[in-house]
């Protein structure tokens, strides 16, 4: 009867070591999973900074050639201004009128310059925070899914083997190789 108390007592053990096995395991692959996630946010937090960083680029493009065209009219108007001053007469009265037409296409080109650097502006925030806001949904529930799974690998583990572990009267009991009648005679 000793040697099949010890065989059951070694069984336990051996049961208790293998479970403790796959919980390592386990662990170990949901490290490697989380790792794996991780270098994903890298590389793809890089790829979208890449892409912002191009239109960036283009919108400079777009504002420098803006620019350019204020620095022409600001020519046009300096150039007739100079006119203004070599003439006289009706000739003043249309360069006047020509100069209040590049003046105010000045200010719409000013106008414009500035709409633009303002739609680049919140254009660039709108793109970074709303990737942001949906890698952090992401990652928020990849985690609630490793705590699930965890969870339910740990609620596994312990309807295996209980919260507690089992008094050794109860061991018999479950065991295969003991008869009850033999644990009943032991017993009294």
């Amino acid at each position: 009867m000793k040697l099949e108390i010890s065989a059951l007592e070694h069984s336990c053990f051996e049961a208790k070591k293998i479970q403790e096995e796959e919980t390592a395991e386990e662990n170990t692959r949901m490290s490697l999973l989380i790792q794996d996630l991780e270098l994903f946010n890298v590389w793809d937090a890089k790829k979208t900074a890449e892409f912002s960083e191009m239109e960036n680029k283009e919108l400079r493009k777009k504002l420098d050639t803006h620019r350019r065209q204020i620095l022409g009219v600001e020519k046009m108007s300096r150039q007739i201004e100079d006119y203004e001053v070599l003439t006289q007469g009706g000739i003043i009265k249309t360069i006047d009128f020509d100069c209040e037409e590049l003046k105010e296409e000045k200010l719409k080109a000013n106008e414009e310059a500035e709409d633009l650097a303002q739609e680049m502006a919140e254009f660039s925030l709108f793109r970074y925070t709303d990737r942001m806001t949906g890698l952090l949904e992401e990652e928020c529930k990849h985690r609630a899914c490793i705590e699930q799974a965890s969870l339910h690998r740990i609620a596994e583990l312990e309807a295996q083997n209980g919260p507690n572990p089992l008094p050794l009267s109860d061991i018999f009991m479950n065991a295969e190789d003991v008869d009850v009648e033999d644990f009943r005679e032991v017993a009294s």
